[in-house]
This record gives C-alpha cells, sequence and structure tokens, in this order.
C-alpha cells in the first residue's frame, strides 16, 4: 500500500477499516481512552483473524494521541456521525497532519464539503463512505469537497483500489447514494407491515421471490413475526426517520457553501420539514425534486 493510513477513531467502520488495510500495511489507529483502545484491539485482532492467517494485527498500532497520526499519508475520521464531534476531530487533523496528507471522513450522511472547511484542508480533502463491515463490503462512495485538487482525488481512487475497494464518485448530496435510495426503500416495509397487519415474514417472501431481495436484518428488517422484532422494527423506522430529517436540517443546508454551475439540486428544506413522512417515498422524491 503506498499510503500509510492513519484512521482517527476506535467504532466497528474504523476497526473494520484498519484491519482491511492491515493486508496491505502499516495502519495508525486512534483511540480516545484506554479503554475504547482496548475494545479497538480485540476488534482489529477478531477481525484480522479471518481475514488472513499470518499475524497482521500486528501492523495496526493503536495510539491514544492524534497528534500520533501526523506521520500518516492518509488520515480518515471515522468518528461519531455528529458534525461537532467530526468537526473537532477534523480540525485536529487539519492541524498535526503533513502538507502533502490526504485527509478525509466516512460520514454517511453530513456535508462533506461543510466538514472539508472544518478541517482547514478543503483541497485536500475527501469523503471516503465505506459500508460496513468494511471487509466483506466492496463499495466505497466517494464524494468531494469542491475545492479537492486532481491529485487528491487520484490518491482516493488508488487507495481504494489497493484496499480492493470499488470506488464510485457520488455528489455531495445527502444520503450520498445508497443511503438516498435504501433509506425511503426500508422506511416502506415497516410502514406496509404497520399499516396492513401483515406478517413480517410475509412482506419479505413477496420481495424474495418477486424481486429477488431479501430486507437488511440490520436496518429495517421485518423479518421475524414476533413482537420482539415489530418492536425492533418499529424502533429502527423512527431511526431511519429521524436519520432522513437531519439530511435536511436548514442548520446544515445554510452552513453548506454555495457552488456555482452546481448540476445537484439542493434540498427544500423548509418543504421536507413540513411532511410527515406518511409516504416516505413522495417525501424523498419531492424534497428533491
Amino acid at each position: 500500500m503506498e499510503e500509510r493510513l492513519g484512521i482517527a477513531g476506535s467504532g466497528a467502520i474504523a476497526c473494520g477499516l484498519a484491519a482491511t488495510a492491515a493486508q496491505h500495511g502499516d495502519v495508525l489507529l486512534w483511540a480516545r481512552s484506554d479503554a475504547s483502545a482496548e475494545r479497538a484491539r480485540g476488534a482489529v485482532a477478531k477481525w484480522c483473524s479471518k481475514l488472513s492467517e499470518e499475524p497482521i494485527a500486528d501492523r495496526v498500532t493503536v495510539v491514544s494521541d492524534l497528534a500520533e497520526l501526523a506521520s500518516a499519508t492518509f488520515l480518515v475520521e471515522a468518528t461519531a456521525e455528529d458534525y461537532d464531534v467530526k468537526g473537532g476531530v477534523l480540525a485536529e487533523l487539519g492541524r498535526v497532519s503533513s502538507d502533502d496528507a490526504v485527509i478525509a471522513t466516512t460520514t454517511s450522511s453530513l456535508s462533506v464539503a461543510q466538514l472539508a472547511q472544518a478541517s482547514g484542508r478543503p483541497d485536500r480533502f475527501v469523503g471516503l463512505h465505506v459500508f460496513n463491515p468494511v471487509p466483506k463490503m466492496a463499495l466505497v462512495e466517494l464524494a468531494y469537497a469542491p475545492e479537492a485538487v486532481e491529485p487528491v482525488r487520484e490518491r482516493a481512487r488508488a487507495l481504494c483500489s489497493q484496499l480492493g475497494k470499488t470506488a464510485v464518485e457520488v455528489p455531495d448530496i445527502a444520503g450520498f447514494v445508497v443511503n438516498r435510495l435504501l433509506f425511503p426503500y426500508l422506511f416502506s416495509a415497516v410502514q406496509l407491515m404497520e399499516q396492513t397487519g401483515m406478517p413480517p415474514e410475509s412482506i419479505d417472501t413477496c420481495m424474495r421471490l418477486g424481486a429477488g431481495t431479501r430486507w437488511d436484518r440490520s436496518r429495517c428488517s421485518t423479518t421475524s413475526a414476533s413482537t420482539s422484532r415489530r418492536r425492533s422494527a418499529r424502533r429502527s423506522s423512527r431511526r431511519c426517520r429521524e436519520r432522513f430529517r437531519s439530511w435536511s436540517r436548514p442548520a446544515i443546508s445554510a452552513r453548506r457553501p454555495a457552488r456555482a454551475c452546481s448540476p445537484i439540486p439542493s434540498v427544500d428544506a423548509a418543504a421536507l420539514g413540513e411532511r410527515t413522512l406518511s409516504d416516505p417515498l413522495a417525501s424523498l422524491h419531492g424534497a428533491w425534486a
């Protein structure tokens, strides 16, 4: 691997990315606390044992000082999906990183352009949206800050290739491509169950046999008819709705830099805010129409 990867974060995405990269070279991973560092070592070791018979977990060095990532040539922020949390970490990464280092975020829903400004290095910033579990998921959605220079974009594409991932360049819009299309689809599954009283497994059977699809159990799955599963599905649906609404908050839109000649339509946050999401698909298409 041509880059030396530095990862700021110790959660599932960070550890999965570290284990994936460890197959190809040395990795630095930052954890906020001793407890987080210990959990991260365990998670990385578990993944590495599945990926290789070699002791590749030894290639991942867990550090507790963010400044220790300064030697990395490609830094990836992989912290909680919250602007203030990510913005604070990115600002520090921008301060400690070398002049030619690339800074990236794994955000799945926040504005890449906005986070790029928080880093202080918008010309060297990319959105690197990997999917969980990282070692198993082939796709990476690449979204660029408007100021990102071509050599930085090329290095991001090259890194994805070296990690064995398929990179697709996507616009910097709410949810990028996968989540933008998937979340309303998942809303509809849970909503249909609630409105009609259909057993979850019947909906699953219809979609599996009629559309070649099986609902994702980790998101808004309704594959079990048990009461606990139904309650879990409803909670997941609420979380999905909250995430979807967060993409269109006026505060986020207001902070996003204006772009000249952008082919991406802007979100009508006010119109979306008035909707109850009683029809998620209509809400999505109407808000971005």
